[in-house]
């Protein structure tokens, strides 16, 4: 079915089929099946699915984990099955599909990124001496950033 446009505005128009193809999106995405797939079986463009399965809010963020979720232990098979087999071949292929696993996740859901923590301490310590044989005093005058130098106690 092809995509239909407002001959005014040149706008395409909302497919009437958008619920079903979300439904199936939604099973098929947790079933592995990648966007540009379940796109192409309705003759949509990817982006397009992806817009509307973003208008979804929290439920795609939840099929989207889910996704990931799926992405890793698929890929955390392979790599277990691939050592038990021995087969070098079978191994690296098994490590590659991992770590466009980890990247991809690593990317795409906070959960998975590097946690970087910073602690700062700063301690500032100051020692006020009034006392005569402290040289000067220094004031603050007006609350500007002007400064007054009195006299010293010794001077007068």
């Amino acid at each position: 079915m092809p995509i239909s446009t407002d001959p005014v505005t040149g706008r395409m128009l909302p497919d009437p089929r958008r619920a079903e193809i979300l439904d199936d999106a939604k099973t098929s995405l947790v079933a592995g099946e990648t966007i540009a797939q379940i796109a192409g079986r309705y003759g949509i463009s990817s982006r397009c699915l992806e817009q509307w399965l973003s208008a979804l809010g929290e439920e795609y963020a939840d099929l989207r984990a889910r996704w990931i979720d799926d992405k890793l232990a698929t890929a955390q098979e392979r790599l277990e099955d691939a050592a038990d087999a021995c087969d070098p071949v079978r191994i690296a292929g098994a490590r590659e599909l991992w770590k466009s696993a980890t990247w991809y996740a690593e990317r795409r859901d906070a959960r998975y990124r590097p946690q970087q923590q910073v602690t700062a301490d700063t301690t500032i310590t100051v020692i006020l001496d009034t006392s005569p044989r402290s040289g000067r005093t220094i004031e603050h005058v007006d609350n500007s950033d002007a400064v007054q130098q009195l006299p010293n106690a010794d001077d007068t």
